[in-house]
Formats: C-alpha cells, sequence, structure tokens
C-alpha cells in the first residue's frame, strides 16, 4: 500500500462521521424500496485490454470487501452489488461528459421505478425519495479507460476515475474546450478548477463510497486531475506516456 495511498485514504476520515453508517442506514427497508444493495456504478470506456479490466474489476471488489470486514462491516457484504456498464459502441474512449449523461439518465430510471404512494402519504414518499436520491451510488459512478486499465501495470496501486453526477450536466455545444496542458481536463491554469471527476486508488473506493454519502462533501475531497493529495508531477496516472514520448524523442 503506498504512502500516497495512506494519506488520501486518511484524508477521507476528517470528520464525527464514524465508519459504515451511511451504508448501514441506506439499506435500511423503507416503503419505497426493499431488499437494498449498495457499491458504485462502473462504466467500462476501454476494450483494449480484457484481463487488465477483469484484474480492475476483481482489484474494486476485493479491496471493498477487506476495508467493509476492516471497518467492521463484513455483515453487509452479502448486500454489495458493483453495477457494471459496458457498451463498447457507446462507451469506448467516452469523454466524462458522456458517461454523466448516462449516469443521470441511469439515477432517473431508477426513481422512476420506485412505487409511488397513497395521496395521504405524499410527505413521507416525498421525505424517503430525497433520502435515497441522496445515497452515493445516486450520485458518483467510476469511469475506467485506457490509462485506468493501463495503471493496472505501472502503478503499484491502480487508479480508477470518479465522477460527480452533480456537477453537470455541460451542454454539448460546450463540450469541445481546449483543455490546460498542465491537467487532464478544465479550462483554465487554476489547480482547484472543479471539472467534475477525479482520480482515486483503486484501494479507497470503499472509503470514497462511505464518506460520499451527502453530495456536498464532492467539494472537500476534490483533487484536480490528474493530482491528488501529496503527490508528484513524476508519479500521476499516465505517467507511463509521457516518459515513453520523451525516450522517443531522445532517440530522434
Amino acid at each position: 500500500m503506498s504512502s500516497e495511498g495512506d494519506t488520501d485514504c486518511e484524508l477521507l476520515w476528517d470528520d464525527e462521521t464514524k465508519p459504515l453508517v451511511s451504508i448501514d442506514q441506506a439499506l435500511k427497508d423503507d416503503k419505497l424500496k426493499k431488499g437494498k444493495t449498495w457499491g458504485f456504478v462502473v462504466y467500462r470506456c476501454s476494450y483494449k485490454d480484457e484481463d487488465a479490466w477483469k484484474n480492475m474489476l476483481d482489484l474494486i471488489r476485493c479491496h471493498m470487501e477487506d476495508y467493509l470486514t476492516v471497518a467492521g462491516g463484513g455483515d453487509l457484504w452479502a448486500q454489495h452489488e458493483l453495477i457494471v456498464i459496458h457498451n463498447k459502441a457507446q462507451f469506448d474512449g467516452a469523454s466524462s461528459h458522456v458517461i454523466r449523461d448516462h449516469f443521470s439518465h441511469w439515477v432517473q430510471e431508477e426513481m422512476v421505478k420506485l412505487p409511488k404512494l397513497p395521496e395521504s402519504e405524499r410527505e413521507e414518499e416525498d421525505a424517503l425519495r430525497k433520502n435515497i436520491i441522496s445515497e452515493t451510488r445516486y450520485n458518483f459512478c467510476l469511469f475506467i479507460d485506457d490509462i485506468c486499465l493501463e495503471s493496472v501495470e505501472h502503478m503499484t496501486e491502480p487508479v480508477v476515475k470518479l465522477l460527480c453526477r452533480g456537477w453537470g450536466p455541460l451542454p454539448i455545444n460546450k463540450r469541445a474546450y481546449t483543455v490546460h496542458p498542465n491537467f487532464e481536463d478544465g479550462k483554465t491554469a487554476n489547480e482547484n478548477e472543479d471539472v467534475g471527476w477525479r482520480y482515486i486508488e483503486v484501494l479507497s473506493c470503499f472509503q470514497f463510497y462511505d464518506k460520499l454519502h451527502e453530495p456536498r462533501k464532492w467539494s472537500m475531497h476534490y483533487v484536480r486531475p490528474p493530482f491528488w493529495p501529496y503527490q508528484n508531477v513524476h508519479a500521476v496516472p499516465g505517467f507511463w506516456r509521457k516518459k515513453e514520448e520523451g525516450d522517443n524523442a531522445a532517440t530522434e
């Protein structure tokens, strides 16, 4: 486990919320939904390496289960469900904006599936719907692209991309912007510009899921990609590509 990963994980426990409370509460049956599950929605955005993809999913599940057990919630694992969405024609090489569009639509469909309560219970229904849609599953998802799959080979702790649904959507006619050369997304030189997604190490998936039960906490734990706390420019995701480019340039 890398020092960067340890530090990043520790930063998630900077408030008084106890681990597992949000997950445990979200799993309680109510009048709108029973037999609930928890876990990220994961989008596959790269189809170049099948073995790396399978390995990545195994790593996510493994780390989620390990941290759940360490936190004393091993009994909740039976209700864990990683929802994997893949469609090569639709998502291969897809941008964060495309993923957010689909994720938002998926969330809307899930809310439509919830039953209607009698008119006399409308106030209770509204409160229950508000609680459900505030859960981590419906506000944050993971998407895995080429760099994420390559990180399985090149990084001690592989990374995935964590997307915030509440950031957007960005109108289609405004998506063809020039990305600032110092970053992977966003237009400005401001290191704090929120681009709606960030990298996280696979080993920290559980902590992020547990702590982001309140969408407002996104800003507390956001770092503009490709960076995260205490990480230097030579170790960010994709560093191997820049090294290869430099090596090729040196031989020309």
